[in-house]
């Protein structure tokens, strides 16, 4: 099963009206949705959020990390 969520997956999204593209391995991909799901909002508008917070490095790096750390928050850690 680990298998599964280490597949890496490309997506589209759309930040400041550019469409850009990324891998995302599959199980921080359903995570982010899940995010989205958690804050009503978009894929486009939370990769932009996320973007705008981030300090430097890659978007999809900045997108790990904010996935992580949504997850500890929600488990208290």
């Amino acid at each position: 099963m680990i298998g599964a969520a280490t597949d890496v997956v490309r997506i589209n999204i759309t930040i400041r009206n550019r469409r850009t593209s990324m891998a995302l391995e599959r199980g921080i991909l359903n995570s982010l949705t899940q995010m989205c799901r958690d804050r009503q909002t978009s894929m486009d508008e939370l990769c932009e959020s996320i973007a705008d917070s981030s300090t430097g490095g890659s978007l999809a790096s900045a997108i790990r990390t904010a996935v992580l750390e949504h997850f500890m928050r929600r488990c208290g850690t």
